[in-house]
């Protein structure tokens, strides 16, 4: 999925960009508030929100669900922007995000296919001292582990509802053709969405270890230890996540024979 994603960016990340920059100026709200996005009232979220809409550049032949997305749906698909805004482009990134809003419309890793452009960046570009490259690391890293939380919690309550959604269409009858497409269809780009981010994040952790390892060489310093240490505390709670989501799958419900359990039960 992720490189079908990726052919789909190098093809529009260019348009999108100097489409972004060119809308920033008129798409920012008074006192710097943001306006409503650009699609806001126009189409339902559904077709547009979050990185696995069919308006955002998805793998082909990717079945779409019609029904309108929960708020812990809308939610997965916002906090994924800033879960996978790439780290060597941070600010590049805050541009466009200015410009789109929300940023409704990109590919998944979309500015972040190069494992080796965080490490560059570092070394590369002009700091004023190699503590100021290690601060980067270790900020990056630091900012990135904070946002884990938040999207972990929503995730859950996605897989939750999911699992409940799915025992639904085998124990409750007389759906039609059209629901039970698109319940499966919305199940599957809920999962889509939480693989890809693992995916991709599991991508970062070896891209900050190795950032780590290439100053080390480049420009040793004491702070070599802390920044370590970060990107190892970020790559343990990213490999927690399927761990965690695993368990937010409901057990079945006991129930007496012909008797369906429950659709939702709290």
């Amino acid at each position: 999925m992720i490189k079908q994603m990726r052919a789909a960016a190098a093809r529009a990340a260019c348009s999108l960009a100097l489409c972004a920059l060119a809308l920033s100026a008129s798409l920012a709200g008074d006192l710097g508030r943001a306006d409503p996005n650009f699609w806001d009232g126009l189409l339902p979220k559904q077709l547009y929100l979050g990185p696995v809409a069919p308006l955002s550049f998805p793998p082909s032949g990717m079945p779409h669900s019609l029904y309108p997305l929960t708020d812990d749906e809308a939610s997965l698909r916002e906090q994924s922007f800033s879960m996978l805004q790439p780290p060597q482009h941070r600010e590049v990134w805050k541009t466009l995000m200015a410009a789109w809003v929300q940023a409704t419309a990109f590919p998944l890793d979309i500015l972040g296919a190069d494992p080796y452009a965080y490490a560059n960046m570092l070394v590369g570009m002009p700091f004023a001292s190699e503590a100021g490259r290690y601060s980067r690391l270790i900020d990056d890293a630091g900012s990135d582990y904070l946002l884990l939380g938040p999207f972990m919690t929503t995730a859950c309550r996605v897989v939750d509802m999911d699992a409940r959604r799915a025992r639904s269409l085998a124990f409750v009858q007389g759906f039609t053709e059209y629901e039970i497409n698109n319940a499966v269809a919305r199940n599957n780009e809920n999962r889509a969405l939480i693989e890809g981010v693992e995916q991709v994040l599991a991508d970062r952790v070896w891209s900050y270890r190795y950032a780590v390892n290439r100053l080390v060489v480049a420009v040793p310093s004491r702070l070599s230890v802390q920044a370590e240490r970060a990107a190892e505390r970020y790559a343990v709670q990213v490999a927690a996540i399927a761990p965690y989501l695993a368990k937010c799958v409901p057990a079945l419900a006991v129930v007496e024979r012909g008797t369906p359990p429950p659709v939702i039960s709290k």
